[in-house]
């Protein structure tokens, strides 16, 4: 009787494992014809799809704990499509009888991208692989050990986070939006190339004490940027503290832990603008702009939207997207800065500067935007094969340096996955797996040299 009992076991995983890449193929087709338009008169459809696909990418991402997170912020934006989809609300400033059509296709889009990125994992993955934390990643890497490299970084965190991070503190002031924005623009990327700072020392821990410092200095770098209103990039270095610490977390903890985070972190985003109890607790989820609901994800949604419709109009072009796709090219590897000053502006942030957007949108539109169809299905495919490399049995410097980039895009998006795709999707992250590819050379010079001068 058991050796039935088993036998049946094993033809049931079998099965899973053959019809679950047919499963999500079939999402990939389905969603293929939402994400390019001919489905837009059918948004009850695509709200339903989106929920069925999300439901079912959660529960086979339920060993991978960090994208199961990344997956539940994502699932977020079709709660927040939901009073655009099913009542005559408008959407922000874009008419509901003009905009529900492209909120439509922006949500066949981000199921697309999900169903690629489970299709990749579920056609090339044929083992289940606990990823509880970045633990049983970097378990079977090569680790850079150097207590002088780790107490360098340190040290210029601590120097670069003192002397070089200005700002006032905005938490309790009447002016706290004011403040914040001054904050914001006499900024510049450095809170951002510290999370690689931090990255880079979570990798040379060895000792307890290595452990401690880098726990204690990466809070009161979370804590610093609160005080500036600056919660995005805060919220990635809690990420980060929340991968590299090994906890265990069940799927359960794991939605209970985001959902009081994603209200914490929505708590501090109010409290530049408010510190009135009653406004707070009101507008936790959503608030009201002129009689507009507003929300993170809202806005994201409607700068998809005017993003689809304004190529529909033919204001963004085949010359505005050619030039989108190189300047994101670029800037997968050069400064913002730079590019900028060669290629020109940002698309969201000239989108934003002509009035037409908040400057936000989904990686997923953006990819479609730069490359119409084969982009959402490159963006989601590079994920997904991320996840399956960085979980695989490959070793060797680049299939190390492949997981950093895989890890630290799991640190960064809520960043990419909601505004900027060059710099935090690619770029940061390749700074990250460049700078340990360094560390495991240096390191492994200095112990070459040791050993030879004891020889």
């Amino acid at each position: 009787m058991t050796n039935i009992q088993v036998s049946n076991s094993n033809k049931s995983k079998a099965w899973a494992l053959m019809v679950s890449p047919l499963i999500w193929f079939a999402f990939v087709l389905f969603g293929s014809f939402g994400a390019v338009g001919f489905l837009n008169g059918y948004p009850v459809i695509a709200w339903i799809c989106g929920i069925l696909i999300h439901y079912y990418a959660l529960k086979e991402s339920r060993t991978m704990i960090p994208v199961m997170v990344l997956l539940l912020f994502n699932s977020l934006f079709f709660v927040y499509a939901t009073p655009h989809v099913f009542w005559d609300i408008d959407l922000i400033y874009m008419p509901i009888s003009v905009s529900r059509p492209y909120i439509t296709q922006t949500l066949w889009q981000i199921g697309l991208m999900v169903s690629v990125i489970m299709f990749c994992g579920k056609l090339l993955k044929h083992k289940t692989y606990p990823f509880i934390s970045f633990a049983d990643i970097t378990s079977n890497m090569q680790k850079p050990r150097s207590a002088f490299c780790f107490y360098l970084i340190m040290t210029a965190i601590c120097i670069a986070a003192i002397f070089f991070i200005k700002g006032e503190n905005i938490l309790g002031k009447i002016d706290s939006y004011s403040l914040y924005v001054e904050n914001l623009s006499g900024g510049s990327g450095l809170p951002e190339y510290l999370l690689i700072a931090f990255f880079w020392a979570a990798l040379l821990i060895n000792t307890k004490m290595q452990k401690i410092v880098w726990y204690c200095v990466i809070m009161l770098y979370v804590v610093l940027l609160l005080s500036f209103g600056l919660r995005v990039v805060a919220l990635m270095g809690a990420i980060m503290t929340l991968w590299f610490s090994a906890l265990r977390l069940s799927p359960r903890k794991t939605i209970l832990v985001f959902v009081m985070g994603y209200f914490l972190f929505a708590l501090f985003g109010l409290l530049k603008i408010s510190t009135q109890s009653d406004y707070l607790l009101s507008s936790i989820f959503y608030e009201t702009n002129e009689e507009n609901i507003v929300s993170h994800h809202g806005n994201v949604l409607w700068a998809s939207s005017q993003m689809l419709s304004l190529i529909d109009q033919n204001i963004i072009d085949f010359k505005s997207r050619a030039d989108f796709l190189t300047y994101l090219s670029m800037n997968s590897v050069i400064p913002s800065s730079i590019v900028q000053k060669i290629q020109g502006g940002y698309l969201g942030s000239v989108l934003q500067q002509g009035g037409y957007t908040s400057g936000g949108g989904h990686a997923a539109t953006y990819a479609f935007v730069a490359l119409s169809f084969p982009g959402i299905v490159l963006f989601g495919g590079i994920i997904g094969l991320g996840s399956i490399f960085a979980l695989s049995g490959r070793r060797g410097l680049f299939a190390d340096s492949v997981r950093c980039w895989f890890m630290f895009t799991l640190i960064t998006f809520p960043r990419w996955i909601s505004y900027d795709l060059g710099n935090f999707f690619l770029r940061l992250p390749l700074y990250a797996a460049f700078g340990y590819a360094i560390l495991i050379i240096l390191t492994r010079s200095q112990h070459t040299s040791k050993a030879e001068s004891n020889a």
